[in-house]
Parts: structure tokens; C-alpha cells; sequence
């Protein structure tokens, strides 16, 4: 029998890495929930938070400046660490 992954803890797992990385702007909390909800399959919004991806790298690399932007994604095309 395989477990069902907790979600909300998978999360939180998230949310916490992004904040440790976080520049201190005002949105970052905002960005990183977002970011969080759509790794776990939550919430509706689009690959990439609707944007291209250069731009998205961008954005997340402005707002959490010490993780390593390269690794945000992967050839399947969904959002990683």
C-alpha cells in the first residue's frame, strides 16, 4: 500500500526553503505561498506563474537571490527547486 504524501507539510517544506532564500522585499511571502501551492498541485495558476520563463527565472532569482536559479525547472517543464 503506498502513503498518500501529506500535502500541506510538502507545503510548508516549500514555503520554508523559498524564505530562507528570501531578499527581504515585501512580496516575498506573497510569491513564495504561490510558488509553493503550485508545486504541490494547488491552486490555478499557470507553469511559470503565467510568465515566460526567462522572465521567471529572473523574478525568482531578484526575490530569492541565493537559490540557484538554473534549477528551477527541468526539461518536463515543471517548476523545481
Amino acid at each position: 500500500m503506498t502513503a498518500i504524501p501529506n500535502t500541506m507539510s510538502l507545503l510548508q517544506t516549500h514555503y520554508a526553503y523559498l524564505m530562507q532564500h528570501r531578499r527581504g522585499e515585501t512580496n516575498d511571502h506573497l510569491l513564495a505561498t504561490m510558488y509553493a501551492s503550485a508545486l504541490c498541485g494547488q491552486g490555478a495558476m499557470p507553469l511559470y506563474l503565467g510568465l515566460p520563463l526567462e522572465i521567471f527565472r529572473s523574478m525568482m532569482a531578484y526575490h530569492f537571490p541565493t537559490l540557484y536559479a538554473s534549477t528551477l525547472t527541468r526539461e518536463s517543464g515543471l517548476p523545481l527547486w
